[in-house]
């Protein structure tokens, strides 16, 4: 037995909205009681088995290529750079049970990539949310050195997705990709991409693409792969250039840059671009490919309120206002956040919700400027393009 920071806050996101079916009382002091009983409880074994009776994707169950989290130690995304902080092999979180995730769990890693080319551009093809608490972990980074992964924002996404029908985050996140909304481009020069010690990475979000013309992400997957994702495609570049600095070890690249920005859609045409502090890209170099990617970071209490709270009042009140969610979870929702009873969630009453500001408040300090932020993981894949 050992804390585990994930499952306590992924277990608060789901036993609150859970609990709060069908109940009227949504104020604060009731929040606030609820909570307190809650994180009393902070041990669990591993961080996992709190994914128990979690529903299944509703969307689609294809696992692609090269995501997460088998890395050449075999626990998660290999190591965290030559220092040695970052994933160690904690055993918190090898893999995930849940057969519908769209991580590459316990695939195995390919052997690394011996070729040395000197530069080489890629797009990413995926990018994953996690679906459950031991994704999350698997998919976080541990930044104060506890033994323990920290993904406190995919923890919630997570766990909000899991209880909420409508709320399928990971599965938004997938498709924007797919159908060429989200693009991230990185260029990784290197003379090795075996060992390399100072290579230089660069980041670009890509003009958007049509990659697909279905809503379905199975089928997009399908039409993306000829598309824009076949080893060959051109995309051009949207922002301005991100550096990241790093090494390689064992055909896996760290880089690591003081912030870079990467959208995240949380409901259909809804994108949120979240400025990530003390960014880590992290993936091994196979073939033409990017595999068991991890893209770490935090996210400042100024991007919480600016950016993270604005674009969970659109999420809510998108579900909230969708002809397709059940008449429980708009009560669950309406109950939660609606303060004035007017059926539309704003950004002041989710800003003000007692729940949102216990989660939001950080839970580590990840640019080690003594104050809290929340920290944030995500896996991705990539494949050969053409910057330009």
């Amino acid at each position: 037995m050992r804390s585990s920071k994930l499952w306590v806050w992924g277990a608060l996101v789901a036993a609150f909205v859970a609990a709060s079916a069908g109940c009227g009382d949504s104020t604060p002091g009731s929040a606030d009681a609820f909570v307190d009983g809650i994180k009393g409880d902070t041990t669990r074994d591993g961080g996992g088995g709190s994914e128990g009776g979690l529903p299944d994707s509703t969307v689609d169950s294809t696992t692609p290529d090269g995501v997460l989290p088998d890395g050449p130690a075999g626990d998660g995304p290999a190591s965290d750079g030559p220092a040695g902080d970052g994933p160690a092999a904690d055993g918190a979180a090898d893999s995930s049970s849940d057969s519908t995730s769209d991580l590459a769990v316990d695939a195995g890693s390919p052997p690394p990539d011996a070729s040395s080319t000197g530069q080489r551009d890629y797009v990413f093809d995926n990018i994953q949310l996690p679906r459950t608490q031991t994704e999350a972990q698997a998919l976080g980074r541990d930044f104060d050195n506890d033994g323990i992964r920290d993904n406190a924002l995919g923890a919630i996404l997570s766990a909000l997705a899991a209880v909420i029908s409508g709320a399928n985050v990971p599965d938004q996140m997938s498709l924007s990709v797919a159908n060429g909304t989200t693009l991230p481009l990185m260029r990784v020069q290197a003379q090795s991409f075996v060992n390399q010690t100072g290579s230089v990475a660069t980041f670009w979000m890509a003009q958007p693409k049509q990659c697909c013309t279905s809503a379905i992400l199975a089928t997009c997957r399908t039409q993306a792969a000829s598309t824009c994702f076949s080893g060959s495609d051109t995309f051009s570049t949207a922002t301005s250039a991100t550096t990241l600095n790093g090494n390689i070890t064992s055909g896996v690249g760290v880089f690591n840059a003081s912030s870079l920005t990467l959208p995240l859609t949380l409901f259909p045409g809804t994108s949120i671009s979240l400025t990530i502090t003390s960014a880590r890209v992290q993936g091994q170099f196979a073939g033409n490919r990017i595999v068991n990617g991890t893209l770490t970071g935090g996210i400042t209490q100024s991007e919480i309120n600016n950016t993270v709270i604005p674009g969970l009042a659109t999420l809510i009140d998108g579900i909230v206002k969708d002809p397709n969610t059940t008449v429980t979870t708009r009560t669950q929702l309406l109950n939660l956040f609606d303060a004035n009873n007017d059926g539309t969630i704003t950004t002041a009453e989710v800003s003000g919700n007692s729940l949102i500001q216990t989660f939001l408040a950080g839970d580590v300090d990840v640019n080690n400027d003594g104050n809290l932020d929340l920290s944030l993981g995500v896996g991705f894949s990539a494949i050969s393009a053409t910057i330009q």
